[in-house]
């Protein structure tokens, strides 16, 4: 996972906020502009809030990120990372402890498709 806040912290982007496509409009054109090259002083990757323009974006409630020329921010370690370990064993009781608040394929995935398979998946139909 990252930590967008963090991320733009660190690079030194947004002042500890995440990005706005509107508000930090020529920021963000900067860094569509970037040729390509990776440099060791080069502008960090940073977080962006997205265009709410899709259904699937509206409730995943995620941020983007756009990757500058430099790897800062994101190596590991950084305090713009974080991961969260899953024993297997451990797996289907999550599932169910998050479909029990309401997070689910469906509440995150809205599409046809992936209603279908939680809704065969609860009824013990899935292949």
């Amino acid at each position: 996972m990252i930590k967008p806040v963090a991320l733009n912290g660190i690079t030194g982007v947004g002042s500890g906020l995440v990005l706005d496509p509107e508000r930090d409009r020529r920021t963000i054109e900067n860094y569509l502009n970037l040729t390509g090259r990776l440099s060791t002083r080069g502008s960090g990757s940073i977080a962006v809030n997205p265009v709410w323009n899709s259904q699937r974006i509206l409730l995943q409630r995620g941020k983007f990120t756009i990757h500058g020329s430099s790897s800062e921010g994101l190596g590991h370690g950084t305090a713009s990372l974080a991961a969260v370990g899953v024993l297997n064993e451990a797996k289907e009781q999550l599932r169910g402890e998050l479909g029990n608040v309401g997070v689910d394929e469906m509440s995150l995935f809205p599409e046809l498709e992936h209603a279908c398979r939680h809704l065969k998946r609860r009824a013990g139909l899935e292949d």
